[in-house]
C-alpha cells in the first residue's frame, strides 16, 4: 500500500543531504580523472595553455633575516 502523507522537512533535507554527497563524490571522481588526463598530455605533448604559463613568485625566507638570495626558497603561490 502506499503512503501518500508528505514527507517531514527533515527526511527531505536527509534525502537531499545524501544525494548531494553522492554527486559530489561522482563528480570529484570525474573531474579530477579529467584534470590529470589535461595536465598529463601537456606534458607529455610539452602544450600549456597561456592561463598555465603566468604565476606569482614569492620569496619565503629560509632564516629569520636573509641578507642573501641564497637564504631564500622560491615558491609558487598561486597562478594569475
Amino acid at each position: 500500500m502506499l503512503d501518500h502523507t508528505k514527507p517531514s522537512v527533515e527526511k527531505i533535507y536527509s534525502i537531499d543531504a545524501e544525494l548531494a554527497g553522492h554527486a559530489h563524490k561522482l563528480a570529484s571522481t570525474v573531474v579530477s580523472r579529467c584534470l590529470a588526463e589535461f595536465f598529463n598530455r601537456c606534458i607529455n605533448e610539452r602544450v600549456f595553455p597561456a592561463s598555465l604559463k603566468i604565476a606569482r613568485i614569492t620569496p619565503i625566507p629560509k632564516i629569520l633575516n636573509p641578507h642573501q638570495h641564497s637564504l631564500l626558497f622560491s615558491c609558487v603561490i598561486q597562478s594569475v
